[in-house]
């Protein structure tokens, strides 16, 4: 129970990541909001939670949207009375070198992989101010820090998730609030499943 009685959000924990953590956190004692966009899947999420005995709440969220970041972030306080971590997990890929790419999935890539956790810090970070401190976990990727063939928005994302994280850290270490990026490599996820489809693999 290393997380009892913390309040965490999670993004993009219909699937993959997220519900794993969502599920893990649970187990370890966390109050769980599940943030996500396909409600079918937050519903199973925090089914599986209730069912062993956990608390948890879903929230519909599109983390590309100021507004629905403040919901979710004001959910968790409105519920359960704090955050103690911002999970900002939320994440999509889209194969293909400069010249399969246009500028609708540069965007796209954009909003949902680092607009979406700056949202989710700038909607955190006064909530942890406020009460003394907390937690931010930002999912970025081993392709953050190194290149790789046939992908290259991708990792740019990424790599730009590390470097928020390590100014955020700098930014807000005296507001006891600790911020660190999650660098996996290729985990077997629905996301990745799709993603090597797309490309050929």
């Amino acid at each position: 129970m290393r997380l009892k009685d913390k309040v965490a959000i999670i993004t993009g924990a219909a699937s993959g990541i997220g519900r794993a953590s969502a599920v893990k956190f649970a187990e370890e004692g966390a109050k769980v909001v599940v943030a996500d966009l396909q409600q079918d899947g937050i519903d199973e999420t925090v089914n599986t939670i209730r069912a062993a005995g956990g608390t948890a709440t879903g929230v519909h969220t599109d983390v590309t949207s100021a507004s629905d970041v403040k919901r979710v972030v004001k959910t968790a306080t409105d519920t359960y009375g704090r955050l103690d971590i911002m999970f900002n997990n939320a994440g999509i890929g889209i194969p293909g070198t400069i010249l399969d790419l246009d500028e609708a999935a540069f965007d796209r890539l954009f909003a949902v992989n680092v607009k979406g956790v700056f949202l989710g810090c700038k909607e955190a970070i006064p909530v942890m101010k406020a009460q003394g401190g907390g937690v931010i976990l930002n999912t970025a990727s081993q392709l953050g820090v190194v290149g790789i063939e046939r992908n290259v928005i991708y990792p740019a994302t990424k790599g730009a998730v590390v470097q928020m994280t390590r100014c955020l850290a700098i930014d807000h270490a005296a507001d006891g609030i600790r911020v660190n990026s999650l660098c996996p490599g290729p985990i077997d996820t629905p996301l990745t499943r799709r993603n090597r489809e797309a490309s050929g693999d």
